[in-house]
């Protein structure tokens, strides 16, 4: 363009004055414009449980999971109150054999139970002594075996009680017993989880903060000789060790025992995973920009990065509260632990080796339950939380 023949224009001079109050700062907030310059105001945390409660499959396995911690903690304290025992059989003075495996009962319901092979002197000694209702009597035996059927609930000492599961082999109320040992292995799988986690995040965090320096191949140089020998071995040393008897230790890992044991050979676990996150998060952008600004080490540790991994780190403890109980149950099996120290894998265990319908049932049904959704409870979590998975 050839500008030698074009003539500038005049401008006219502008008549305004220029004041410090031209220069304020503007409150956004008073001209109700917040949306179109910073986007509409949001909590982190209600986001958060609005992406979780969007999971309806997350929200029923919710409801079953605090059915099951609420029983529990409360079904225990009600049956307590209501005369039933965990270890006790449901009447002291009554005969063992008349209140063993009982069926379920539950109010206004009379359940019967069935006798093969009934001597004729133990059906007047049920009519008579006991004072038992005989609905039914006949030859099993041809003269000498009878099959009787009658009314357990109307012999005295058990006639006021409704064991909802019916009883054991030893007249224990399957009811009180199996959420009593929910609430030992819940309490001691929550503890060894919470410490489990707490050590190995905080550990893990440091050696992902160092990686590739001397401190980081020395702290996993550690965790490679712990997770390298068998977890039962470590069982069986630290058993020798904290019990002090090396005769009595291999029978005599009690939960107190077992918790601490656990938690030595649980923690390398979740330490190796978030070292493994922070390590893909430590190279972010604003990780580079908190690091920029000033940020220390540890505030760009457990204020940018552990909350962006905190989804992950919900997953890690969760799967470590089945597997304690996995390690209680295992023990009991292999006759490390003793069955008098009540637990669902003492119940699990029970329920190998009787024939009791509803005392095989009932644990594996309520430790399949909580450990179904215990997981899919996580996952949501952690699909809420991770903000990779909230942009796909």
């Amino acid at each position: 363009m050839n500008l030698k023949n074009n003539k500038l224009k005049s401008i006219p001079e502008l008549d305004f004055e220029v004041t410090e109050k031209d220069f304020a700062r503007v409150d956004i907030y008073k001209l109700n414009r917040t949306d179109q310059v910073v986007g509409k105001p949001s909590k982190y945390l209600l986001d958060i449980i609005k992406r979780f409660a969007s999971n309806k499959w997350a929200l029923f396995f919710l409801v079953i999971f605090l059915l099951i911690i609420l029983l529990a903690i409360f079904a225990p304290i009600i049956s307590s109150a209501m005369g039933y025992s965990a270890y006790l059989p449901l009447a002291e003075n009554a005969d063992s054999a008349l209140i063993a495996n009982l069926p379920a009962r539950v109010l206004g319901s009379n359940p019967t139970m069935t006798i093969y092979n009934a001597t004729d002197s133990f059906v007047k000694q049920l009519k008579e002594t006991y004072k038992i209702t005989i609905l039914s009597k006949e030859d099993w035996i041809p003269g000498v075996a009878y099959k009787v059927t009658y009314l357990p609930y109307s012999y005295g000492p058990i006639s006021n009680f409704y064991p909802v599961l019916g009883t054991d082999g030893s007249g224990i109320d399957i009811w009180t017993r199996l959420w009593t040992a929910v609430r030992i292995s819940l309490v001691l799988a929550f503890l060894v989880a919470i410490a489990s986690v707490a050590i190995g995040v905080v550990y893990g965090s440091i050696a992902g903060a160092f990686a590739g320096k001397a401190v980081d191949t020395v702290m996993m140089r550690f965790v490679e000789i712990i997770s390298g020998v068998p977890s039962i071995v470590w069982l069986l040393i630290l058993g020798i060790v904290l019990v002090g008897d090396t005769e009595s230790a291999g029978t005599s890992i009690n939960n107190s025992v077992l918790a601490v044991s656990l938690i030595f050979i649980l923690w390398f676990s979740p330490a190796i995973s978030t070292r493994t996150y922070i390590l893909k998060t430590k190279d972010v952008e604003y990780v580079q920009a908190t690091r920029t600004l000033g940020g220390s080490q540890a505030r760009i540790i457990f204020s940018h990065m552990l909350p962006v991994i905190a989804g992950r780190i919900a997953v890690i403890f969760v799967n470590l509260i089945p597997t304690v109980i996995f390690y209680e149950s295992s023990l009991v099996f292999l006759g490390l632990k003793p069955t008098s120290d009540l637990g669902l894998g003492v119940m699990l265990y029970e329920a190998y080796s009787i024939s009791n319908i509803a005392q095989i049932v009932s644990p594996i049904v309520v430790f399949a339950l909580f450990t179904i959704s215990s997981q899919i409870i996580a996952n949501a979590l952690n699909d809420a939380i991770d903000p990779r998975v909230v942009g796909r």
